[in-house]
């Protein structure tokens, strides 16, 4: 039984069993014990092992609770944690098993160590963590514990069992109780002092001799016939004994029997620690509804206060409040006859001043029907045509100044995306002032900069295109949006109507856009909310030849057009 010299490797460690696990016991132990000394031949034999010189005796157990007490620190969980140990990692955690359920001789196979362990490590600790199957009275080891600890070097300190695999019952005769077996490359080892018998004594307790030192006279067939007997005897009871504690592990379930009075002090101990816990539970309860109390008593106090408050003050507060309310009215009353009389002719009069000065600056002219030119350039009807004309040269744009000539298509594209720059422009500054002068709050800010004018969205909260040509991760809010056209800009977006097509879009001048046109509907209801209040009581303003008409939404020129008439229309 020669060790080989590569099993003394960390990664060739595949199995790890345990033997005669008992827990340690904080209480008075049962019974011993006792065993009838056997009776050795006075020639030396070696043959003949299984002949029983002995049988050992066990006083009966008196008491229930004790053969329950050794079955729980028989039959427990464990568990194993594997750490590495030199002076550089101190103590290392590489492994940790799952749980060996209701066992008294758990085996921990199929152990899988990280692949990154180099093979110079052989110094190794093995912890056996464990807990009863159920909780033991008058103990402290009813939670995961550590049972023992193992502390062992691959190279040195083992010693060689075989390669196969003994029974359980052959080994546990052999060892002590909580002791361990490895299985290092498909050979079994174990610790020297695990052992119940000498080391030099283990050979022969593993395999029978092959010799005598003296001979052994021929068996008579009835001493045949007898020791078959026996030896089939041996087996059944070894199967008999295998089968038990198989069944034990297995059925410690009934120990939960609530019927069964050999149970009861285990139940005693769990009722009993319930109801500490529920006497926690209570006293915690008690305290929360003491608070609950407090708070209702402050409530209904409050609630008291109120109730003679109203009762006793409040109809002469009551009337206090109206009689002041009746010196305001009278008094907002004459503020408005003045008001009408002194401030609004003279505000209504200011106010189409300033609107005709911009009309004479930024005029606005029909061309046929729909069509209108701001300063002679023409500017498309609606957003629908705009985008047209930018994205794919669909229409023709007039001036009143020039009609150039132009090398191809390109060129004159880019000139009418020019005039339709300039007229956003236009369209932009005439807004922004007749905000201004009526003091309309725009939801999107107009920043007036030449041909590089923006909006700015004050509303969004994150940015409001989802796809864009740039990723806009950085862009915080407020949002800005550039109010000119820009054919760069332009990206392809699916066709949800034609699958597989594309359709060009610049969704920031779009959007850009779409922020002036609501900017513009906010400033007609304003101004026209503005007239109903200022103008002389005797103008009748709900006839709907003075509203602003908005046949077409988009159409920014007809828009700006007839507002500015209503701001300048004669009272």
């Amino acid at each position: 039984m020669n060790r080989k010299h590569n099993d003394g490797r960390l990664r060739n460690l595949q199995s790890i069993h345990f033997l005669n696990l008992f827990l340690a016991s904080n209480v008075k132990q049962s019974k011993t014990a006792k065993q009838v000394t056997p009776t050795t031949s006075p020639v030396k034999r070696l043959g003949r092992r299984g002949t029983i010189t002995a049988i050992p005796e066990f006083d009966e157990v008196e008491e229930n609770e004790e053969l329950i007490d050794i079955n729980n620190r028989r039959i427990v969980d464990s568990f194993i944690t594997i750490h590495l140990f030199s002076k550089r990692h101190k103590e290392k955690l590489i492994y940790i098993s799952d749980i060996q359920l209701e066992t008294m001789n758990p085996e921990f196979d199929t152990i899988s160590l990280p692949f990154d362990l180099p093979n110079s490590f052989d110094k190794i600790i093995i912890k056996l963590w464990s807990r009863p199957m159920f909780p033991i009275p008058n103990s402290n080891n009813n939670e995961w514990h550590l049972l023992a600890i193992y502390r062992l070097s691959l190279k040195a300190n083992l010693i060689y069992l075989g390669e196969q695999q003994l029974l359980e019952e052959e080994l546990s005769s052999l060892f002590k109780p909580n002791s361990m077996i490895l299985k290092l490359n498909g050979r079994w080892y174990t610790l020297p002092n695990l052992l119940k018998i000498p080391r030099e004594n283990l050979l022969s307790c593993l395999i029978p001799p092959t010799n005598h030192i003296q001979s052994i006279p021929s068996y008579s067939f009835d001493s045949i016939r007898s020791m078959n007997n026996l030896d089939r005897s041996i087996k059944e009871f070894y199967i008999s004994k295998h089968k038990l504690s198989k069944q034990i592990s297995h059925d410690m379930h009934v120990l939960q029997d609530s019927n069964n009075i050999n149970n009861v002090p285990i139940f005693l101990g769990r009722l009993k620690s319930s109801c500490d816990a529920l006497g926690i539970a209570i006293t915690n309860q008690q305290s929360k509804n003491d608070e609950i109390r407090s708070e209702i008593y402050q409530i209904k106090k409050q609630i008291s206060q109120t109730k003679e408050i109203l009762s006793t003050k409040f109809e002469a507060i009551k009337e206090t409040t109206l009689s002041q309310i009746e010196v305001y009215e009278s008094e907002i009353e004459s503020i408005k006859q003045s008001l009408q009389v002194s401030l609004y002719p003279e505000l209504l009069s200011q106010l189409q001043s300033i609107t005709k000065i911009i009309q004479d600056i930024f005029p606005i002219e029909n061309i046929d029907g729909i069509s209108f030119s701001i300063l002679g350039f023409q500017f498309p009807s609606d957003i629908k045509d705009l985008l047209n004309i930018c994205y794919y040269n669909s229409h023709d744009l007039k001036n009143s100044y020039y009609q150039p000539t132009f090398l191809n298509e390109s060129q004159w594209h880019n000139f009418k995306i020019a005039q339709i720059n300039a007229g956003i422009t236009f369209i932009a500054q005439i807004i922004s002032l007749l905000a201004n002068i009526t003091n309309t709050p725009l939801k999107s800010e107009i920043i007036l900069a030449g041909s590089h004018s923006f909006i700015v969205d004050h509303v969004s909260n994150s940015y409001p295109l989802a796809s864009a040509t740039y990723p806009k991760s950085h862009i915080k809010s407020p949002y800005k949006f550039a109010l000119c056209y820009n054919q760069y800009k332009i990206e392809k977006v699916t066709n949800t109507s034609h699958q597989g097509k594309y359709i060009l879009m610049n969704q920031e001048f779009e959007y850009a856009l779409k922020l002036l046109n609501r900017d513009l509907i906010l400033l007609i209801n304003h101004v026209t909310d503005l007239c109903k209040r200022i103008y002389p009581g005797d103008v009748n303003l709900d006839n709907n030849n003075n509203e602003v008409p908005m046949e077409c939404l988009d159409n920014f020129l007809w828009n700006l057009k007839y507002l500015m008439l209503f701001m300048t229309a004669p009272t």
